[in-house]
């Protein structure tokens, strides 16, 4: 103890030289770390990450400057209103005074409706057996509403064996026991592509449809047309190219351009 109290001083004194030195060793470790801190916020500043500008959408200008390029065509005399050219007179309305007014039809191709679209089935059905001799043939039931041929139309008996000269169809293949059949592959003579016909249910598909069409303007009804019908309308001669289950499609005989007219349901 006489030691400390005479020595305490260069004791303490020793002490603090000793976390001196400590300090100062760890100093450069500290500006190190300060310096690699201060590196990456510049370099946050100096780059920063930016999402870039999306590119402008210019298309409504661009179809403005295309409409410039090319001279306006007014439709005096066509179009829904014909303003300086009526297609038609005007009738008087229900309301009081007549108003409002009510347009005529429209005229033309513009007149034209689908009013009804109907599918045209084809239906293969076995009908039996039909032996000549030691030979066996199957019967069938055949009825192609989209045929031209009238009597395919409404339907006739047809008297096949295997791999016969083909009538509308072609027998290619016997299912089961030759005189207890299940079913029988057939190919359809207009499309080359075979079918198979179960011997109890027989075989359905839609071969195509037929339109019924009406022209309000001129009082016109056109009934049952199918594709390759011809129309006369407003003078001009239109042919039925194509009818699907929503729509017809018809063509102008001199000009060929095509007129899709959808249903009206």
């Amino acid at each position: 103890m006489d030691f400390l109290k005479k020595h305490y001083e260069k004791i303490l004194l020793s002490v603090v030289l000793l976390s001196l030195a400590v300090a100062a060793g760890y100093l450069p470790f500290e500006v190190a770390n300060v310096r690699e801190r201060l590196a990456v916020v510049t370099s946050a500043v100096d780059d920063p990450k930016v999402a870039p500008i999306p590119e402008l959408n210019l298309s409504t200008n661009e179809a403005v400057l295309a409409r410039l390029k090319g001279p306006i065509k007014f439709g005096f005399g066509t179009g829904k209103h014909g303003l300086f050219n009526p297609s038609g007179t005007w009738m008087k309305g229900r309301g009081p005074g007549g108003f409002p007014p009510i347009p005529p039809p429209p005229s033309g191709l513009e007149g034209l409706i689908v009013t009804n679209i109907t599918p045209l089935m084809l239906r293969i059905e076995f009908q039996g057996l039909s032996r000549s001799g030691t030979a066996t043939r199957y019967r069938f039931y055949v009825q192609n509403q989209a045929a031209t041929v009238s009597s395919l139309q409404h339907g006739r008996i047809v008297i096949l064996a295997i791999n016969d000269k083909p009538d509308v169809i072609l027998l290619k293949e016997v299912m089961g026991p030759k005189d207890r059949p299940d079913g029988f592959r057939v190919e359809l003579a207009d499309s080359r592509t075979t079918v198979v016909v179960p011997k109890d249910k027989g075989y359905n598909e839609v071969a195509g449809y037929s339109a019924d069409l009406r022209h309000e303007g001129e009082g016109r009804t056109f009934l049952k047309e199918r594709q390759g019908s011809k129309l006369t309308v407003a003078g001009s001669t239109y042919n039925v190219v194509a009818i699907s289950a929503s729509d017809v499609t018809i063509e102008d005989e001199k000009t060929k351009r095509r007129t899709v007219i959808s249903l009206n349901r």
